[in-house]
């Protein structure tokens, strides 16, 4: 599933468990983002930005393995793997496979005049498909790439305010109710007209993300007890 990662996805999770008061919740999140996500996508942009004008860096890579990817290249690939399911994708790699299948054809079959006419003219037809998936592949990367400093300030952001609520919690002397379960299904209301999923082994391929189900605001307050039991 790393390719498919998107860092909307975890700020919108951050802040519904920070709506909830499970700023708890919320913080692991912020946490795991920022340990995990963040020290990749700076390493990753110096290497994009070396090969920005490379040519056909990035249509190549969509094709190396294993050991011919170093462990930036690596990241990179993952959200090149998403890119490669599109369909404007797909499409124009049928065109390149068509087209080199069809100079394999000519080059066994024609005579060398036919050759000689009509495989230059596939060769810089393919030339311009494979320049346009790159220019499109790349293009794609780094819109994807610019949204990465948005949404880290939007959780440092999130992350400041999480914690001045927990200070205020404890000058104020109060404490968060937190004696509800996770979640619970009668928490959900559905119309006649709508499914209900349970997500136990199973997910949605076209609408991947985090959910947060079932659960009450954990935002009632509550006074903390003294040392003489009184509250």
């Amino acid at each position: 599933m790393d390719t498919y990662f998107f860092p909307e996805a975890e700020y919108l999770a951050s802040l519904a468990y920070f709506r909830l008061c499970l700023y708890d919740d919320s913080m692991t999140i912020v946490n795991q983002y920022y340990k995990s996500y963040r020290p990749r996508f700076t390493a990753l942009e110096s290497v994009l930005r070396k090969n920005q004008n490379t040519k056909n860096y990035f249509y190549n890579l969509m094709f190396k393995r294993g050991k011919e990817l170093d462990k930036h290249e690596e990241f990179v690939r993952q959200i090149i793997t998403r890119l490669k399911k599109q369909i404007r994708f797909s499409l124009d790699f049928n065109s390149v496979y068509k087209i080199n299948r069809e100079m394999k054809r000519i080059g066994a079959n024609e005579k060398k005049p036919v050759q000689g006419l009509l495989l230059p003219h596939l060769a810089e037809v393919r030339d311009n498909m494979v320049n346009k998936i790159n220019y499109n592949a790349k293009t794609d990367v780094f819109q994807f790439l610019q949204s990465v400093p948005f949404f880290s300030s939007e959780l440092f952001k999130l992350n400041l305010e999480i914690l001045s609520r927990k200070k205020d919690l404890v000058y104020s002397n109060k404490k968060l109710i937190a004696d509800r379960s996770r979640g619970d299904y009668s928490n959900l209301q559905r119309s006649s007209n709508e499914q209900f999923w349970k997500f136990q082994g199973e997910f949605w391929a076209d609408e991947l993300g985090d959910y947060s189900l079932g659960l009450k605001s954990n935002c009632t307050t509550l006074k903390k007890e003294t040392d003489r039991g009184e509250k």
